[in-house]
């Protein structure tokens, strides 16, 4: 009875401080968004220095059609079955209170190997600068649940830690 809905179910009382999480990021999602650009170098990057939160792991893994949920919008970030379709960093604006950022995925793209390197380095640079300014506030890695854990993963892993990204 005084629980309250969330979208994995009830909340019980004891844990209403999620509760407020879960209405602050309803709020949050509520705000107008829009496509704000892709990059492939520092100087095409947004200059705003809103909060950022970017979304990495290996090609195809979802990482598009987890942003396109979280704003509840099917075709707001590309989507593709094409392994290495996002070839670009591309930010999208959430209110003018944050940017979600898409990443080019690493691994395995049907794409020429020069090509995928380049995305590869500039994903990598995009990390080191926006982490070191402090406006990346968060990155979140997606991992295929069908596939578990690579070696390519764990690679990835170390070099996060190695420049600090949060």
């Amino acid at each position: 009875r005084d629980s309250i809905m969330a979208p994995g179910g009830f909340i019980h009382p004891s844990n209403m401080k999620s509760a407020s999480v879960v209405h602050s990021g309803r709020q949050l999602f509520a705000l107008q968004k829009k496509f704000v650009k892709s990059a492939i170098s520092p100087a095409q990057w947004p200059s705003t220095m809103v909060p950022e939160v970017a979304f990495s792991g290996r090609s195809n893994v979802g990482k598009s059609s987890l942003i396109n949920a979280l704003v509840n919008q099917k075709q707001f970030a590309r989507v593709s079955k094409t392994p290495g379709r996002t070839q670009t960093v591309n930010f999208f604006d959430v209110g003018s209170k944050m940017h979600l950022v898409d990443l080019p995925g690493y691994g395995f793209a049907k794409a020429p190997k020069p090509l995928a390197e380049n995305w590869a380095e500039s994903v990598e640079v995009y990390l080191r600068r926006r982490a070191k300014a402090q406006i990346l506030k968060n990155l979140y890695v997606l991992i295929d649940s069908r596939r578990g854990i690579l070696e390519i993963d764990l690679q990835w892993f170390s070099m996060l830690q190695q420049e600090q990204v949060p």
